[in-house]
């Protein structure tokens, strides 16, 4: 209980808060969506990107757990086309929900609960955390697959959806996030130390304002939506994602057979984490079904709450870990 109470207050409800804000705005200004999603396509998530794969640990242990997300991520992918295929979606609402379904809300969410959990009875001796630092380097890596194949594959991907695949590349091309990967990598390849100028205050600065825009665009879409709390296709969406996804995770974790207890936990918990914000901004950006996706991404942080809780429960009871 006093789990799901701090995931409520302390996660939750400020995430929750900020798209309240949005709607709120938007109600009394008419806010301009289309400038705040040039916002954070031209500035915001090139940060976030640069400032993630410059600091991404390189270690040859990292590469289990970085294997198992993009295995999680690939069943996912071909889920959806099964389900878009069985339901009779059109190719927007495809990829729509091949992007809901692909790609969590690890930045805000994922990364918090791992800091939380692992901080904190029953995995604390005394003053000592001897799980944490194992618990955040499978998460961090994780967070950076997460966030670098959303703004470049997801982005894509969501084109897609409204446009011609050439034309998908085209306008991706235009968007800054590819090259940004590129220049983080050969930054860090090259050793350069952009970590001691006074750039990296700027990039800094501006990668951690991606949840407040984020929030604030759903809300704003929430607000110039109409909702049909039960409208099936959402339910499907948020099933597959918080339910099918922790199976899936399972499927690859019981398959590998060598993860250690804690990479298991980690990977469970964040298969169960909610629908990636991003994806709003991706349709509100290719007018690619807007509303639904608003719809979807907001139920998933409103039952995540407690499937999420559930999960990480579970994890705890099928990959224990010795204790004192």
């Amino acid at each position: 209980m006093n789990e799901l109470l701090h995931i409520l207050l302390f996660n939750m409800f400020p995430l929750i808060g900020l798209a309240a804000a949005g709607y709120w705005l938007d109600s009394q200004f008419k806010i301009d969506i289309k400038t705040l999603t040039t916002i954070v396509f031209y500035i915001v998530l090139p940060g976030l990107i640069f400032l993630n794969v410059y600091q991404m640990p390189f270690e040859i242990s990292s590469l289990r757990i970085l294997a198992a997300g993009l295995v999680l991520l690939c069943l996912h992918a071909l889920l959806a086309e099964i389900i878009a295929r069985w339901r009779g979606y059109d190719p927007g609402k495809r990829e729509s929900f091949r992007v809901m379904t692909m790609f969590t809300n690890c930045g805000n969410i994922g990364l918090s609960m791992i800091t939380l959990i692992y901080s904190q009875p029953p995995f604390v001796n005394g003053y000592e955390q001897p799980y944490h630092t194992t618990a955040m380097a499978a998460i961090t890596i994780l967070l950076i697959m997460t966030n670098v194949l959303l703004n470049t594959l997801g982005l894509y991907l969501s084109g897609r959806g409204r446009l011609t695949p050439r034309d998908a590349l085209r306008m991706i091309q235009h968007m800054p996030t590819v090259y940004v990967v590129l220049l983080a990598i050969a930054v860090k390849y090259f050793a350069v130390p952009v970590h001691t100028w006074f750039v990296w205050q700027i990039v800094e600065r501006i990668a951690v304002t991606l949840p407040l825009f984020a929030m604030l665009i759903l809300g704003i879409q929430l607000h110039r939506t109409t909702i049909y709390w039960f409208n099936p296709d959402v339910w499907l969406a948020v099933v597959t994602r918080l339910v099918i996804g922790p199976l899936l995770a399972l499927g690859v974790i019981y398959a590998y057979g060598d993860f250690s207890p804690i990479a298991s936990q980690v990977l469970l918990i964040f298969s169960a984490v909610p629908c990636a914000v991003n994806s709003v901004l991706f349709a509100v950006e290719f007018k690619n079904y807007p509303g639904y996706t608003t719809q979807t991404v907001m139920s998933s942080f409103i039952v995540g709450s407690v499937t999420l809780t559930a999960v990480i429960y579970l994890a705890r009871i099928l990959f224990p870990v010795p204790m004192w």
